[in-house]
């Protein structure tokens, strides 16, 4: 039976022959998703694996379970991928991470999407972690994650507080 580390195993040693061919990795990871799609109920092995990504964040693979984890969403990520959130360290595709929590718009990651927002990574020159961060507190949208977001109104950060602003002038307009 196919697995999602198997499907890994396979896709990085491909991977590793093509690098440098944006074509040929475009088709692979293609095949990936497809593949992932496939797979029946892989959501507790992608879940078992973030667990342990979280005492051991910096695994070469983690961006193709990144993936497994958008292509095949599951509250059951909430927890580990929270955990792994508030650790900073650049080697974590933090931005990944917020997107999944933005698909699955569980109220269970606000505390970690709001300690992320308090950090300042420091790869994140653009600040779009944060802006990211705000636009999945909007769409949770209870009222903790709007108090956070009100919060930002008074951010030293110009783009966040403007993403602060807009997302609650689009709240107030619906």
């Amino acid at each position: 039976m196919k697995t999602v580390q198997s499907l890994i195993n396979i896709h990085e040693k491909k991977l590793s022959e093509i690098i440098g061919i944006s074509t040929a990795i475009a088709q692979l990871k293609k095949e990936y998703i497809a593949e992932l799609r496939g797979l029946v109920s892989p959501q507790v092995e992608i879940a078992e694996w973030f667990s342990t990504m979280i005492n051991s964040p910096c695994h070469t693979e983690a961006n193709l379970w990144l993936l497994a984890a958008q292509i095949r969403p599951s509250s059951l990520y909430i927890a580990p991928l929270s955990s792994i959130l508030e650790i900073d360290n650049p080697c974590i595709w933090h931005e990944a991470i917020v997107d999944i929590m933005y698909d699955l718009a569980s109220e269970n990651s606000i505390p970690s999407l709001e300690k992320a927002l308090a950090y300042h990574y420091g790869y994140d020159f653009t600040d779009e972690l944060s802006i990211r961060i705000l636009r999945t507190l909007a769409i949770i949208n209870t009222n903790r994650a709007w108090e956070i977001i009100y919060k930002q109104l008074d951010s030293d950060i110009e783009t966040v507080q403007e993403t602060a602003r807009l997302l609650i002038e689009r709240k107030s307009s619906h």
